[in-house]
């Protein structure tokens, strides 16, 4: 066991953004085919790079080298090279801190779904 590697576990909802501040990198290593993979998000909107199995939702939402790191689901050694490459390039987590993108809220997507489908809407009546 590493003395700067923590394992949380499960937290209550009114620790998260403390622990995901005091992050260097989110580790998510499913084996299943997530569907919207909201702590991803959370991540992001904390600023913190994310290392994930490539499957599902998960893969939609990192751009491999960009923003986190990709790994095959299931593949230990490919989670320690991707962790390994993080900690002999010390560069590489404030590149892909700097890479990550806006959050956006609710509020902003439902509005481009509302503009989206008015849009559809009034080509289909013209």
């Amino acid at each position: 066991r590493q003395p700067e590697i923590n394992f949380a576990g499960r937290l209550p909802h009114q620790e998260l953004w403390t622990a995901l501040s005091s992050s260097d990198v989110l580790v998510v290593p499913s084996l299943w085919y997530e569907t919207a993979s909201l702590i991803i998000q959370e991540a992001f909107a904390a600023r913190v790079p994310v290392v994930a199995s490539n499957i599902g939702a998960l893969k939609e939402r990192i751009v491999d080298g960009e923003n986190g790191l990709s790994i095959p689901p299931g593949d230990s050694n490919a989670l320690r090279d991707a962790l390994l490459q993080l900690q002999s390039e010390p560069g590489k987590l404030a590149t892909l801190r700097a890479n990550i993108r806006p959050v956006r809220s609710v509020v902003e997507h439902a509005q481009d779904v509302s503009l989206l489908y008015e849009t559809v809407l009034q080509s289909t009546t013209h």
